[in-house]
């Protein structure tokens, strides 16, 4: 898996069933933010310690409070300008931002993701003399409520739309104006005419695995799953593959990819590699090698397939390729996706299609 990066500050990671970005804070601004601090809280220090040695009066220790103050919040932010990093995930239904490692008072966020109708970036003044601004990333709810689910400084225009195309792409959300949203000319939208929605094909009532659909649940191993998130590919040699996200109660998560091969599914639970463990395997699109060896298993290539990528509530595909690689005792796989040019590397294990019991729909 190849992720997409900006300046070394922007850092995005996406598969067929999640998106992940993250983007440090630092900015070179900190080094002179550490420097006034250095100097700032070095002098308070000398002031107090030369009230110490004089025996000095209550006022001596308590003029410079506010100084204080203003250092202590001042080093804590310098100190995350330095450490801190957002994450920003969306996947198994819900959109979740965190800062880390240095706790912050704001901006922390997690919202169902179906109950975002649209997002978009609002410009607010910061400092009326120099003309100043920040950027937060807004969303506007199905029920007609309006919420920031992204607001620290260190969020320019540039980067808070970047952030808004890539989540709604993800979200399957077409874009459209909203009333008070910022744009590159600094002209606000003024009136919003929203643009009809597609809705994407439903997949089927049948209790098998096959036609499963969003919120449908089964049981594997003595736990009840529910399906999260479903993706499908159409190839273009008329079969269909479903890649499966299902979560249990315990946070326990399972992928499950359905192949097809004319007529006959079969099932495997995978497990997406990190980009760590994907360094280990030597593979280029370009020319791709019959054989790949991967932790003492040795995979052929199987097959190259073009398509068509639908995510959940997708009306319009994405152009993806795949190599199947399938391990010389046939039942297991090394899948490798390739998706507007970044590559993302499944291992798959067959199960027994009876593994999965009391498939229910979910109404």
């Amino acid at each position: 898996m190849i992720p997409f990066q900006s300046e070394d500050k922007l850092v995005i990671d996406k598969t067929s069933y999640e998106l992940n970005i993250q983007f440090r804070w630092f900015t070179p601004v900190a080094f002179f933010l550490a420097f006034f601090c250095i100097v700032w809280d070095g002098f308070l220090i000398f002031w107090y310690a030369m009230g110490s040695q004089s025996d000095a009066p209550i006022f001596f220790y308590v003029f410079p409070l506010l100084h204080v103050a203003v250092g202590l919040g001042l080093t804590y932010y310098t100190i995350c300008l330095f450490m801190n990093k957002t994450y920003i995930k969306v996947g198994g239904g819900e959109l979740d931002i965190r800062h880390a490692p240095v706790p912050w008072w704001r901006g922390n966020t997690q919202i169902a993701a179906n109950e975002i109708e649209q997002l978009y970036v609002k410009e607010v003044k910061q400092n009326k003399k120099n003309g100043q601004y920040n950027y937060k990333l807004q969303a506007r709810l199905h029920n007609g409520k309006h919420i920031s689910i992204l607001n620290i400084d260190q969020g320019d225009s540039g980067m808070m739309q970047r952030l808004e195309k890539e989540i709604e792409d993800f979200l399957q959300l077409e874009d459209e104006a909203i009333p008070g949203e910022f744009h590159k000319n600094r002209t606000a939208v003024t009136s919003s005419v929203p643009k009809a929605r597609k809705t994407a094909p439903q997949i089927g009532h049948t209790p098998q695995l096959q036609h499963l659909r969003v919120g449908d649940f089964l049981t594997y191993e003595g736990h009840s799953y529910k399906l999260v998130h479903l993706s499908q590919y159409d190839w273009n040699n008329g079969d269909t593959d479903k890649l499966i996200q299902l979560l249990s109660d315990g946070e326990r998560e399972q992928l499950l990819y359905l192949r097809q091969n004319k007529g006959i599914y079969q099932s495997f639970l995978e497990t997406k590699l990190s980009l760590m463990e994907a360094n280990d395997i030597f593979f280029l699109k370009k020319a791709p090698p019959t054989r790949l060896d991967y932790r003492g298993i040795s995979y052929q290539l199987e097959e190259f397939m073009k398509g068509q990528l639908f995510r959940h509530k997708q009306s319009k595909g994405l152009e993806v390729d795949q190599w199947l690689y399938v391990s010389s005792e046939g039942k297991g796989h090394l899948r490798i996706q390739d998706n507007d040019g970044m590559s993302t590397m499944y291992i798959g294990v067959e199960e027994n299609k009876d593994a999965f019991e009391d498939l229910l729909t979910g109404g």
